[in-house]
């Protein structure tokens, strides 16, 4: 019994040690600058910081659209959703400081108003005075934070599985780990394709046959930018189960909502306080769709979007 519990402890110790040291051979992971990793033909714009955010643009319309993706996600969520949304809007999809390919400053604070200032100093530098928002799970607590601090700004609010209210789905879980101090730098560290693609089923999709090896290397390509996992684990600790109720209030600008109906991650009661929160909102659920409609059933997605662009009328 005894040397079973010696084999034990020596296991758990062994444990540790691997635990606390992989990552430093996993620092040749994050070896390029968003630059490289988006490659030539990206679109970036500088901030007044001097650093550089990432985006897509697509289309010429008199309104505008701006797209922001969830947690350790980027511009490639919306890759399916774009270029129907542009024949008709001007649409811009970015990636927030420390995500995708846009820059991962250490002095950032990973938090819903900073993300917010930031998309607004990306509005000035593209010259947007006003534009309609679609946020996704994190992306939609960044849009929730941005209409309540510059409502002047916002013409109509799009909240797709978005984060805003303490949530106990049994995908959180996963994310609870990524903020704990030594178990999160370790479960970063082990980032490539083949786990990004058992994460992106376990959490994001409820057909684990649209989570592809194209996919999964897409999520995992901005983890090759210099800083990504040290970005993303200072965001969870910033933003993890924060309520934005307060902000939500605030919003007065007309608001859809958009909820996968087997959202594991943010379970489907939040859809319903956004939409008793959000007075005279519209909620569309969509069928047989986990976290990321926008990925897992973009045609609906984008139908249930351009509907309501074309029945709200923009916020004044």
């Amino acid at each position: 019994m005894k040397r079973a519990i010696k084999i034990i402890a020596a296991l758990v110790f062994l444990l540790a040690v691997f635990v606390l040291v992989f990552p430093f051979f996993r620092r040749d992971l994050e070896n390029m600058n968003g630059k490289m990793a988006a490659g030539d033909d990206a679109q970036f714009v500088q901030m007044p910081d001097k650093t550089w955010m990432h985006y897509v643009e697509r289309g010429s319309g008199d309104e505008t659209l701006i797209l922001i993706h969830g947690f350790c996600s980027s511009t490639y969520t919306w890759k399916d959703a774009i270029g129907p949304l542009s024949e008709k809007y001007r649409v811009y999809a970015i990636d927030l400081p420390g995500f995708g390919f846009s820059d991962k400053p250490a002095d950032f604070s990973y938090d819903y108003e900073n993300f917010a200032h930031a998309v607004r100093r990306f509005m000035d530098a593209k010259g947007i005075k006003r534009a309609s928002f679609a946020g996704n799970s994190m992306g939609g607590g960044v849009t929730v934070k941005f209409a309540a601090l510059y409502p002047q700004r916002v013409d109509r609010v799009i909240l797709v599985d978005s984060a805003g209210y303490p949530h106990h789905g049994r995908g959180a879980a996963p994310l609870k780990l990524l903020g704990m101090p030594v178990l999160g730098r370790f479960l970063f560290s082990l980032n490539a394709p083949a786990p990004m693609k058992i994460i992106l089923q376990r959490t994001s999709f409820h057909d684990d046959s649209k989570v592809t090896d194209e996919r999964a290397e897409a999520y995992f390509q901005p983890f090759r930018v210099h800083g990504a996992s040290r970005a993303a684990q200072n965001a969870i600790k910033s933003i993890g189960g924060a309520s934005l109720r307060d902000d939500v209030t605030k919003i007065t600008a007309p608001a859809l909502i958009v909820w996968g109906e087997n959202d594991e991650l943010i379970p489907p009661e939040s859809a319903k306080q956004f939409h008793k929160d959000l007075k005279g909102s519209k909620l569309v659920t969509i069928p047989s769709c986990g976290h990321l409609p926008e990925e897992e059933k973009p045609q609906e997605f984008v139908s249930a979007v351009l509907d309501f662009m074309g029945d709200a009328p923009a916020g004044r």
